[in-house]
């Protein structure tokens, strides 16, 4: 356990019975366990630029919402290596300068890939994926038309984002809205045994977006392809996770063809760029995006947008 301190040190709490812990816990949430040395015997406190936790065997870790399995993990602080900027609660940031029509929003939607450490609670920095490059291009070339909202979660299969669908979709009214969903809900199987099975997957897809149609007949959406590569999180179980995303991608394409949506294929395009480079240089987990993977989705989302808009 790594203890929150006023001075920024580590307590680290030692192995002792729980009953001797629990009376400290106040002290401990609060970051003043290390105040003075009466608690020597629960905790020890060090300060260093880097720890490794090596168990007795191996962990299993959640990064990024992700379920990984690592033999130790490695935490090494780099100066300056986070700036953090301090939002200025301007409401009227993405007014349209030229004092006419209202900005036409558009909205991300969902897990990983798209969300890419986006910031929670500041609309302007979304991340470092497709979403942020497509905000960019398009900002750039038609300055004050555009308004662009990122909600991707990490971790989110197609239930969760069902489940979020009121307050992170309908409640926003965005103008358009991509979907980017399914490889959590066959990776979470294999994972955990916590997918979503991929009749169901259909099925959940489906009243989601019949329910943001009926909520907001005007939107315009366009529906992306998950897709699979071949690399370090999905080649153990690889013919698995393939012919299962390959079942959740027929099942957004028929919910694109059934609704009249935007369909944007992205296995055929990462498979044929796996033939210039190899796939981590494109995805380097196989699900992941790289820089170069992202810039791939982002230029077939423009593409697509461009016929919608």
């Amino acid at each position: 356990h790594v203890c929150r301190l006023r001075q920024m040190h580590s307590g680290i709490i030692k192995n002792i019975p729980r009953y001797l812990f629990i009376p400290c816990l106040p002290k401990y949430m609060k970051g003043t366990l290390f105040e003075n040395d009466k608690y020597a015997h629960i905790a020890s406190t060090l300060q260093c630029k880097s720890i490794t936790v090596t168990p007795n065997k191996k962990m299993r870790l959640c990064v990024d919402g992700e379920i990984f399995d690592a033999e130790k993990v490695e935490f090494n602080i780099v100066p300056s290596g986070i700036n953090l900027l301090k939002p200025n609660n301007n409401n009227n940031y993405y007014q349209n300068k030229k004092g006419e029509e209202k900005m036409k929003k558009i909205l991300f939607q969902g897990d990983s890939i798209t969300d890419c450490a986006r910031n929670r609670e500041d609309d302007r920095f979304m991340g470092r994926g497709y979403a942020t490059n497509v905000a960019q291009s398009l900002g750039f070339d038609y300055p004050g038309e555009y308004e662009f909202v990122n909600k991707g979660i990490s971790g989110n299969r197609i239930v969760d984002l069902y489940a979020r669908m009121k307050i992170d979709l309908i409640n926003l009214k965005p103008d358009y809205m991509s979907v980017l969903i399914g490889i959590n809900d066959v990776w979470h199987e294999i994972a955990r045994e916590n997918g979503v099975a991929a009749e169901k997957f259909e099925k959940i897809y489906d009243m989601l977006i019949s329910e943001v149609l009926e909520e907001l007949p005007n939107i315009k959406i366009m529906i992306l392809e998950p897709y699979v590569l071949k690399g370090t999180a999905t080649e153990e179980n690889w013919e698995t996770f393939y012919e299962e995303t390959l079942k959740r991608a027929a099942a957004a394409k028929r919910i694109a063809e059934k609704y009249n949506l935007k369909f944007i294929p992205l296995q055929d395009k990462f498979d044929e760029k796996c033939k210039l480079a190899p796939a981590d240089y494109w995805v380097g987990d196989g699900v992941h995006p790289a820089n170069p993977g992202h810039e791939l989705i982002a230029r077939e989302w423009m593409k697509a947008f461009e016929e919608i808009k």
